[in-house]
């Protein structure tokens, strides 16, 4: 009887750790599920600022199309080496400053 006693004891015991050891995966688990979820929602919101400013930019492109008639002949150049919209060779903030300054 003592030894059937000290089996089930000894069952429940076990089985009290396989418990605590699942709840702890659970807790883990979860956790790492919310850190998932948190990611997700950053990386949404960036998807969404990018998705704004593309159209921003669009839109801007759009302007310079229609005021200015050489930006559609040209465009296919941009950012092409060694043309003259080489954008690495040719800086166009530098140049911007060049242009506007007067001594």
């Amino acid at each position: 009887m003592k030894q059937l006693i000290q089996e089930q004891r000894e069952l429940i015991q076990s089985r009290d750790k396989e418990i605590s050891e699942k709840k702890d995966l659970e807790k883990n688990l979860n956790k790492q599920i919310k850190q998932l979820e948190q990611e997700i929602s950053r990386a949404k919101q960036d998807i969404e600022i990018h998705r704004k400013e593309n159209a921003n930019q669009i839109k801007e492109r759009k302007v310079y199309e229609d005021k200015y008639v050489w930006v559609i002949k040209d465009k296919a150049l941009f950012g092409v080496q060694h043309s003259a919209y080489d954008f690495k060779l040719r800086d166009p903030a530098r140049g911007k400053t060049k242009i506007n300054y007067q001594p």
